[in-house]
C-alpha cells in the first residue's frame, strides 16, 4: 500500500508541474528550472514503476495500438482482468513518458531558439 501511496503522491505533484509548464509565461521561472523539476519527478515516478509485461522488440506500432484499443474497450465495458489492467497501465505509462519527453524536447528547442536571437 505504501508504494501505491507514493505513486499517487508523485503523480499529483507531476500533474501540478505539467500544469505549471502549460501555463507558464517563463518570466518567474526559466524553462530549464521547470524542466529540471519535471525530470526529477518523472524519474522518481519511474523508479516506482514495476514492469508487468515483457514487450518483444519485434512488436510493431500497429500491434501496440491495436492492443491498447482492445484494452481500452475492455476497461470502458468494465471487463478487465488483473493482467489486462496491468498491461493497460504499462502501455499508458509508456505513452505518457513518450509524450512528455517529446514535449520537453520541443520546449527546450524553442528556448534555445529564443536565446540564439
Amino acid at each position: 500500500m505504501q508504494k501505491e501511496a507514493r505513486i499517487k503522491a508523485l503523480g499529483k505533484v507531476l500533474n501540478k508541474i505539467d500544469d505549471a509548464i502549460d501555463d507558464a509565461d517563463f518570466s518567474a521561472m526559466t524553462p530549464a528550472q521547470l524542466l529540471d523539476a519535471r525530470l526529477k519527478y518523472q524519474k522518481a515516478l519511474s523508479n516506482e514503476y514495476v514492469p508487468t509485461t515483457n514487450v518483444s522488440p519485434s512488436v510493431t506500432m500497429g500491434a501496440l495500438q491495436s492492443r491498447l484499443l482492445t484494452l481500452a474497450n475492455q476497461a470502458e465495458n468494465n471487463n478487465l482482468n488483473d493482467q489486462s489492467a496491468k498491461e493497460l497501465q504499462a502501455l499508458t505509462l509508456i505513452i505518457n513518458e513518450t509524450y512528455h519527453r517529446s514535449k520537453m524536447e520541443y520546449i527546450i528547442y524553442i528556448y534555445i531558439q529564443k536565446q540564439a536571437r
